[in-house]
């Protein structure tokens, strides 16, 4: 394989899948991750700081939020 190659990548470096296996791999490996095979630190102190603040961008922005109604 070349440097740029990649079982992700297809001959153009396009970006094909993100998973090196199947589909029904995929569904059973993320269906019970181990969570203690991973090390968490947070940038705020507010752990839950990523949920935002219970608003949509379209919500704050006071635009249509029904957009996929009407054209």
């Amino acid at each position: 394989m070349a440097n740029d190659d990649s079982w992700y990548k297809n001959t153009r470096g396009d970006i094909t899948g993100l998973w090196p296996g199947s589909t029904q791999h995929c569904i059973e490996a993320m269906r019970s991750p181990v969570w203690n095979h991973f090390d968490y630190t947070y940038a705020e102190k507010n752990q839950l700081a990523w949920l935002g603040n219970g608003w949509s961008d379209n919500q704050m922005r006071e635009r249509h939020l029904a957009w996929y109604i009407y054209p």
